[in-house]
């Protein structure tokens, strides 16, 4: 998936760009499909490695690169109908998941008097495609125009209630919420509350460890499966607190039927809370501190919003498996530094010209 991604990337900017800029895409490509084929060979401790590597490299790119808003969704667009097209014939069983033969994570929900099967992503989960749709969906209803947001938006809502997955629709409210705000300051605290609660919401479990029940299930299950990485964690010492746990370290605490024993913490921010260490986590929510309260098109902050929501309950948002949701944090982050430097000229243009008047 990550190596389709990688590919499709060179086709959101002409041609003459691509040929001009190969070098900066061959890179680009072939970062994101290290995933595919180094994992097999060199274990799973390579996937936080090349997060990181991906990560950094997008901004890179991003900050220079004018990539318009028109081609990213179309980006987006494009790369989710075949995204779809492979999770529809997973959910089939026509192929396996992420062409592996992964457990299926698939559910039979009774609908009236008949029994539905729960539409699964390409890896075999609902959590690969109810997140996905959510952002697609807002992404349409905020930048696209005409048939084509009618199309993409009524197709991505519907993979979504097929899921029937709703917490997504919720994250989608809350984030698109922020653009009825008119008054500043309500902006401020909204962006403060989004970073706090997303980048520090594993750490909720911790005061009201003796009575889970009620958190535990408006989170799904998550709350309890928290307290126990958290437990995990106290237990791994000084050096894994500060620099990471490695993940083939961790126990297998979960347990499904389908996929018996296996160990996720539900969370991509716990995820890189544990594998990255500590140090280095809190230098990534300074670093979403900086980015989102620098924020002025409130559609960007709606989109970044979604992202980082779905992060909470949902362990392959800020995770390599699927890269869509890294490009969509990376590259409306990339748009609010832009707006904001031209602001910030801008101001200062003004500055002088009153200057020069008085």
């Amino acid at each position: 998936m990550a190596l389709l991604y990688g590919v499709l990337l060179l086709f959101i900017v002409n041609r003459k760009d691509v040929v001009k800029n190969k070098m900066q895409f061959l890179i680009l490509g072939l970062i994101f499909s290290l995933n595919v084929l180094l994992i097999p060979f060199v274990g799973v401790c390579w996937r936080e490695l090349a997060l990181l590597m991906w990560f950094l490299l997008l901004l890179v790119y991003f900050r220079n690169k004018n990539i318009s808003i028109r081609e990213f969704v179309k980006f987006v667009n494009n790369t989710y109908v075949c995204y779809l097209f492979l999770s529809v014939l997973v959910t089939f069983h026509i192929i396996q998941p992420g062409f592996t033969g992964e457990e299926m994570n698939q559910f039979d929900i009774d609908v009236g008097n008949s029994t539905m099967t729960t539409l699964v992503g390409f890896s075999g989960t609902t959590a690969a495609i109810d997140s996905y749709s959510s952002i697609v969906l807002l992404i349409n209803l905020l930048f696209s125009t005409g048939k084509i947001r009618l199309l993409f938006s009524s197709i991505s809502l519907l993979a979504m209630l097929l899921t029937f997955r709703f917490t997504p629709l919720v994250a989608m409210g809350f984030a698109s919420s922020v653009i009825f705000l008119r008054e500043n300051k309500l902006i401020t605290l909204y962006k403060l509350f989004v970073v706090t609660f997303c980048a520090f919401s594993f750490f909720v479990p911790l005061f009201y460890i003796e009575d889970l029940d009620f958190l535990d299930e408006i989170t799904h299950s998550r709350a309890k499966i928290w307290i126990e990485y958290w437990y995990i964690w106290i237990s791994s010492g000084i050096s894994s607190m500060l620099f990471g746990i490695r993940q083939q370290h961790l126990p297998e605490i979960i347990f499904t039927e389908s996929q018996g024993w296996f160990s996720n913490p539900h969370s991509s921010f716990m995820r890189l809370f544990l594998f990255w260490g500590t140090l280095f986590y809190f230098v990534f929510v300074v670093y979403l501190y900086k980015v989102v309260l620098r924020i002025l098109n409130k559609k960007n902050l709606a989109i970044v919003s979604l992202v980082l929501v779905c992060a909470v309950t949902n362990s392959i948002v800020l995770w390599n498996e699927n890269p869509i949701y890294l490009l969509c944090l990376v590259y409306f982050t990339y748009n609010i530094a832009i707006d904001y430097e031209t602001v910030k000229e801008d101001v200062k243009l003004v500055d002088i010209s009153r200057d020069g008047v008085n």
